[in-house]
């Protein structure tokens, strides 16, 4: 039926054309029919061929499908998604693990590295300790052997000073003394010289004496104030005499004092001498017993010190090992926590390989319905595009035969109605471009031009009518036939 419709179509079309155009002979007719006729069975041919292949290659797929569907490989099975998803997954968890040991192996060996470096350093800064603490022991020692000396030479100067200070107040007294000497030698020689005075006058006076009788009232008188004179010397030398002795009585009084009181100070000094040998005996004896303390303290603290580097190496191993089986405990329990996850991981894979045969069986199930609507949908359309196909084949005969009749009309007609023929075509022509026939009316307006000269419009954005210049839109032209 598909296959007459066309046919008959033409032929009605045919029919009534010919009759309003004069009519043509019917064999022009029968052999239209007859042409077109064949070219549809040749493509019926060719449609009822393709259609072999396709059933021959739908088969093959159909018999694959079903020997897939009834057991699946290992291949199918990894080019699934969710295989894919696990598979990437897995690989990145592998990675990740490798990343890690690979991390935990070089931070070990920093570890390690970091731990030999700090040995190294605290037996360095030990040493260095050690020799530091020499070094000042060294300098404390010299320090005191130095203040030891500047003692010395300490109480040397304030000895030397004492003398000093003694030997200049000796001076200052011995002046004194010098100067009362010389106060007293003066007032002796004062007594001296007027007792010589007294006595050249008593030799005088005794010269005189034998003529005192003789003598005259004034050499009497002058006698008698030559012994006035003479009394009155005897006074002061009697007063002289009398303030030397006292200054000499005073003078051996504090002889004799000075003596006694240099005798006390050489008893008390030989006294504190005595006793400052004793406390500088003892102290001598208390340092050397300090000094045999600070050794054995010495030796004592190295000891002490030794012990202490042996306590804190033994700690530092001892902390070692413990950190050693602490990493190894937690490294275990990361093994048996990674074998666990590895078990559920594993479980959970199988549960959901489980769930995907489900599924898989599921979407073959699907797959089959798809199948079959897809084969009932590919028949009603490959019969309606063998529909389709006949039908362009006939209307291609048809077209075919209709422009050999319109050549055969213009050929008829071209003697007479030219000018008709040019008039039909100026109006038939677009009146823009003046190259194609008007097949594209605007809306607004109402004036037909070809499709070229519109769209051209469209895109240069001068949207106005040629003729009137109305504006329009993209939607305001329609397809037309004349």
């Amino acid at each position: 039926m598909g296959i007459q419709r066309p046919g008959e179509t033409a032929q009605s079309k045919r029919e009534e054309s010919s009759p309003a155009n004069g009519g043509t002979p019917a064999d022009p007719e029968l052999e239209e029919a007859n042409n077109k006729l064949t070219a549809i069975s040749e493509k019926q041919k060719e449609q009822v061929r393709k259609l072999e292949a396709e059933n021959a290659s739908l088969l093959g797929q159909i018999t694959e499908i079903k020997v897939k569907a009834s057991k699946f490989t290992d291949d199918d099975y990894a080019h699934t998604d969710l295989f894919k998803h696990l598979r990437s997954q897995y690989d990145d968890v592998v990675k990740r693990i490798n990343h890690l040991e690979a991390t935990n192996v070089q931070l070990r060996e920093e570890a390690e590295k970091y731990r030999s470096e700090r040995t190294a350093y605290k037996i360095q800064v030990e040493d260095e300790t050690q020799s530091t603490i020499a070094e000042k022991e060294a300098q404390l020692m010299r320090a005191e052997t130095d203040l030891a000396r500047i003692r010395n030479a300490r109480d040397e100067l304030l000895a030397d000073q004492q003398m000093r200070k003694a030997a200049q107040d000796q001076k200052k007294t011995s002046s004194l003394k010098l100067q009362e000497l010389a106060d007293a030698r003066e007032a002796r020689i004062t007594a001296l010289e007027s007792e010589s005075q007294r006595l050249r006058l008593q030799i005088e006076g005794s010269k005189s004496d034998d003529n005192i009788n003789d003598m005259p009232l004034e050499e009497l008188r002058a006698k008698y104030t030559s012994l006035e004179r003479q009394y009155s010397m005897l006074n002061t030398e009697l007063t002289s005499m009398q303030t030397a002795y006292t200054k000499f009585a005073t003078l051996a009084s504090q002889k004799v004092t000075d003596f006694g009181a240099m005798e006390e100070k050489v008893a008390r000094l030989t006294a504190e001498k005595s006793k400052a040998d004793q406390k500088f005996f003892a102290a001598m004896k208390s340092k050397e017993a300090r000094d045999v303390e600070v050794r054995t303290l010495r030796m004592q603290s190295s000891k002490t010190s030794d012990i202490v580097a042996q306590l804190k190496e033994s700690e530092s191993t001892t902390r070692s090992l413990v950190s050693n089986m602490d990493k190894q405990a937690s490294e275990t329990k990361e093994a048996l926590n990674a074998a666990l996850s590895k078990h559920r991981a594993i479980q959970q894979q199988l549960t959901e390989s489980n769930i995907l045969m489900e599924g898989l069986k599921h979407q073959v199930a699907e797959l089959k319905g798809l199948s079959l609507s897809k084969d009932s949908t590919l028949g009603s359309t490959t019969s309606a595009l063998r529909q389709a196909e006949t039908e362009v084949a006939g209307l291609k005969q048809s077209l075919s035969d209709t422009k050999k009749s319109l050549d055969n009309w213009k050929n008829k007609s071209l003697g007479n109605s030219s000018s008709e023929y040019e008039m039909l075509r100026t109006l038939a022509l677009c009146t823009v471009c003046r190259r194609n026939f008007k097949n594209t009316a605007i809306k607004t307006c109402g004036h037909v031009f070809c499709k070229d000269c519109v769209e051209e419009r469209l895109t240069s954005r001068s949207r106005k009518c040629p003729n009137c210049g109305k504006s329009f839109g993209s939607n305001d032209h329609m397809h037309i036939t004349l």
